[in-house]
């Protein structure tokens, strides 16, 4: 499973600009969680929310499509060329795979499966982080875990406390809204009283740029799947 999501990850990035970003996440990825966001004899330690969106999207896509739009980005391993190259320039970049034994036809939501997040910009975020992560995309408009604007849950991220290699302790999900946007709110332990909150309201605009630079991709492989619209939307 760690093997099928490094591999995923590399092929949407390239070997030496991921072995790169690799190697960031032994030393700072625990430091930055540990000392600097969530250490409780330094701060005080409160549940801190943010939400990002992307656009509206494609009005002539079906939900099904638009999901689908979602999944090959993020799920998919080895995605086609002409994704790959487009990812590769974006700020972002996610891969939640697919557990052992998954089937599209299972009305459970999967058991929490490895994912990795590679950020870019500057060395804060070249890291490369490690989530668990439970799919939901599979289940025609799931319910959300904590969202209260979403139709269609897609990805349950949980950033636990004992896991070093991301810096954030909290939960994050993925979700087609009712009007049609990718939202990514975000539900994180932190000090309320430390200067990082500044930076956690970076990270939102950082995400709001990502959707605004995702959005386009999403709705062209949409497109290319309209036959999920003639199963429903």
């Amino acid at each position: 499973e760690l093997f099928a999501a490094f591999v995923g990850s590399i092929w949407r990035q390239g070997l030496c600009e991921y072995l790169t970003q690799f190697t960031h996440k032994f030393y700072l990825s625990p430091i930055i969680k540990w000392v600097m966001i969530t250490n409780p004899w330094l701060f005080k330690l409160e549940e801190m929310y943010f939400n990002q969106w992307t656009p509206k999207l494609d009005g002539s896509c079906c939900d099904k499509a638009l999901v689908k739009g979602v999944t090959t980005i993020v799920t998919q391993a080895l995605q086609s060329r002409r994704v790959r190259k487009i990812v590769d320039e974006q700020m972002f970049s996610v891969h939640y795979t697919f557990p052992p034994h998954f089937s599209k036809d299972s009305p459970e939501p999967t058991p929490p499966s490895i994912g990795v997040q590679t950020p870019t910009g500057t060395i804060g975020r070249n890291i490369v982080l490690l989530t668990h992560t439970i799919n939901r995309f599979h289940i025609e408009n799931a319910p959300a875990v904590r969202s209260t604007l979403s139709k269609w849950a897609l990805y349950e991220v949980r950033l636990n406390f004992f896991n070093p290699y991301h810096h954030l302790t909290g939960l994050v999900e993925v979700n087609l809204t009712h009007e049609r946007e990718i939202e990514h709110p975000l539900w994180c332990i932190a000090g309320s009283d430390s200067r990082l909150s500044t930076m956690l309201m970076n990270l939102s605009d950082y995400f709001f740029a990502y959707g605004l630079e995702v959005e386009p991709l999403i709705e062209h492989i949409a497109s290319e799947h309209g036959d999920e619209c003639n199963h429903g939307a």
